[in-house]
């Protein structure tokens, strides 16, 4: 795709995103007429075009050539791995040095030395209705220096100007943004080759990162079990952060977790079925205007165009908050920017003439240099000539030993012993002896999926644990699929093989009748077992 021409010299900000397979590139434009029309009118994107290949200089210049970068700002944005997001407390120091500021408060919490870092920071605004002002905390995010100059000397290198380093957050950030109504907050939910990443926002502000580990291509799995295993692992980490959320801004109210363009299909309604938020799909065209590129109307582009789109909206989401401009982060550092000495004629001819001077010196150094190095060499073949002698007088009065058979094979017995050993090891790995762990993993797995109204009622679990039985009671039968969903997502249930799955009526219960004589009525609850191979194998009892 690529629909886009020549603009003039603009402020617009280009995003060059690198990807698995390419550059994602895009820049967006402001609604024209002031504020009244950019609360009507949704920013234009005026090109989102792809450049496939490596992440190289050849590539790059290419995307610059062709976008014509230097008629824009051009901003990138770090992978998910080349930086960490942290959350803490502000230090009481002026806005303006709270970058320096934040570097002595995360010297404890980074993996790497702080002084190898690029660092910068943005508030995470507190209640202003509060009685009592809450203690400001802010997002801290920091960089090796390596991989921030890598980046820019990259740009440098292809002769794209460089103006911001971002990261997906902020991106995401901008995007939902625009989705806030009613002074509500928003949640959204993006997934790509680093992973999910969850994002809630408030009047334009930043209030929650979550990184979820199920990547895009485990969305797109065609294997139905696998992909509501990624399901069931995304739905409980939201249920997690947005509670924690809940908790910790008591003041902010969620209207809804928006779920970026993916492509993939079944998440929708699996998480509207398990979440008490409302859960609705991103489709671009509701908040872009892509007359300029028709093409984005495809939901699998406008995931690949997301965080590019949403790093070119770093200024014209501020105009369209209609508030004070957000916060941005920006890891681009001048010390690491490549400064390019410009020639003159004079500095050219004195050039010249230093160098003149410095070769003929050069040379002189160099006659003098041989000079020696010959005299050091003709010394070095006498005392070569030497040890020469006194090794040969060596060899003479000190033979090469024999070999004695004997040690040979002792080498071949104790070979041979460790290739058994090895072999039981091996052996004992595979389980072929059985479970050689034993068994208490797999209760303390069933002692923590407690749920009230539901209670087991035999556990059998046999061979290497492969072969598990499961027998209980349930007030209500809803209570069991969740039960066995939350049981399957404990690691040392992982893996093992789904055999059956029954739930039923119980058998009456005998209950002493008003004339003395035995009477049946109904259970109140159902009975299910669940099996992953047939029952019968010895293994152990509860």
């Amino acid at each position: 795709m690529r629909l886009f021409s020549r603009p003039k010299k603009n402020g617009a900000w280009l995003a060059i995103v690198p990807q698995r397979d390419g550059l994602a590139t895009a820049s967006v434009a402001a609604p024209a007429g002031g504020a009244a029309a950019e609360a009507e009118r949704q920013p234009m994107v005026m090109l989102a075009h792809f450049f496939p290949g490596r992440l190289d200089v050849d590539t790059l210049e290419r995307a610059g050539k062709e976008l014509h970068s230097g008629d824009y700002r051009c901003a990138t944005v770090l992978g998910g791995g080349d930086y960490q997001l942290l959350s803490a407390e502000a230090p009481n120091v002026p806005r303006e040095e709270l970058r320096t500021a934040m570097r002595w408060r995360l010297k404890d919490l980074l993996d790497f030395p702080v002084d190898d870092a690029t660092i910068d920071a943005l508030e995470i605004p507190v209640d202003a209705s509060a009685a009592a002002r809450p203690q400001q905390s802010v997002f801290a995010v920091a960089a090796r220096n390596s991989v921030v100059k890598a980046r820019q000397n990259l740009f440098a290198d292809a002769k794209v100007r460089l103006g911001a380093i971002d990261i997906p957050e902020m991106a995401q950030r901008n995007v939902s943004g625009m989705l806030e109504r009613d002074g509500r907050g928003v949640a959204m939910l993006s997934f790509g080759e680093d992973g999910g990443l969850l994002t809630v926002s408030w009047r334009s502000e930043l209030y929650l990162s979550r990184r979820i580990d199920v990547t895009l291509a485990q969305l797109l799995e065609p294997d139905h079990e696998r992909k509501h295993q990624a399901f069931d692992k995304i739905t409980l980490e939201l249920q997690r952060s947005l509670d924690h959320f809940e908790r910790q801004f008591s003041f902010i109210s969620v209207a809804k977790l928006v779920l970026a363009p993916t492509a993939a299909t079944g998440l929708e309604e699996y998480l509207s079925s398990n979440l008490y938020t409302r859960v609705e799909t991103l489709d671009l065209a509701t908040v872009f205007d892509l007359t300029r590129v028709p093409e984005l109307k495809d939901a699998a582009l406008q995931q690949r165009f997301f965080v590019a789109l949403g790093a070119a909206l770093r200024d014209v989401q501020a105009g369209a908050a209609g508030t004070r401009a957000p916060q941005q982060i920006n890891l681009f550092s001048e010390q690491f920017e490549q400064q390019i000495q410009r020639l003159t004629a004079r500095t050219m001819a004195i050039g010249s003439g230093v160098l003149a001077l410095g070769l003929a010196a050069a040379g002189i150094h160099e006659n003098m240099q041989v000079a020696d190095l010959q005299s050091e060499a003709k010394a070095g073949a006498a005392r070569l000539d030497g040890v020469q002698k006194r090794l040969a007088g060596v060899t003479a009065d000190y033979p090469a030993r024999q070999k004695d058979p004997r040690l040979d094979g002792e080498l071949a017995e104790a070979n041979a012993q460790l290739d058994a050993l090895h072999r039981v090891s091996d052996t004992i790995r595979r389980g072929d002896l059985g479970n050689t762990r034993g068994y208490a993993e797999y209760f303390r797995a069933l002692a923590r999926q407690r749920v009230e109204g539901l209670w087991l009622t035999g556990v059998s679990i046999g061979g290497a644990g492969q072969d598990i039985g499961v027998r209980g009671r349930a007030l209500d039968p809803a209570l069991v699929p969740g039960f066995l969903g939350r049981l399957r997502n404990e690691q040392v249930m992982q893996g093992t093989p789904v055999g059956t799955l029954q739930i039923g009526e119980a058998a009456a219960l005998k209950v002493a009748g008003k004339d003395g004589k035995d009477a049946s009525m109904p259970a109140p609850y159902v009975e299910f077992s669940l099996a992953s191979a047939p029952q019968g194998k010895p293994g152990a009892q509860p």
